[in-house]
């Protein structure tokens, strides 16, 4: 019964999904740049919020100029909030068999050194861009 689309979920997924609106809500505004790596994008529909990079999701390896875009994406507009799920537990909604830390190193890298951890909900690990 999410305000965008209804979902078919098992009762522990309905708390997944309710406890990651709370925090988007108290956190963020409708259209605010989060990026969701590697897995959950489908957080940007169902909660309207937007994806800062240019790419629908990150499941392979970049080339280092496409690395070096993306993070420019995520710096030029702002994006206070990442969430993390990496390690990934399941494979249920897609991964690859290849771990983010690894197809993504110099990008995670990245992100470890200017975000830093403030929360998780279930699997996902939620950061906060450093001061």
């Amino acid at each position: 019964g999410l305000a965008r689309a209804p979902l078919r979920v098992t009762p522990q997924e309905a708390r997944f999904f309710t406890e990651i609106g709370r925090f988007l809500d108290a956190n963020t505004r409708s259209g605010d740049y989060v990026l969701a790596v590697p897995q959950l994008q489908t957080l940007y529909f169902l909660y309207d919020r937007k994806n800062p990079t240019r790419y629908a999701h990150y499941r392979r390896r970049l080339a280092p100029d496409e690395e070096a875009k993306y993070v420019e994406d995520i710096r030029s507009h702002g994006t206070e909030f990442v969430l993390l799920t990496e390690p990934y537990e399941g494979a249920r909604l897609g991964q690859t068999s290849e771990s983010f830390a690894e197809y993504a190193r110099p990008v995670r890298d990245w992100i470890l050194a200017n975000y830093a951890a403030v929360g998780r909900i279930g699997w996902v690990q939620i950061l906060r861009k450093k001061p």
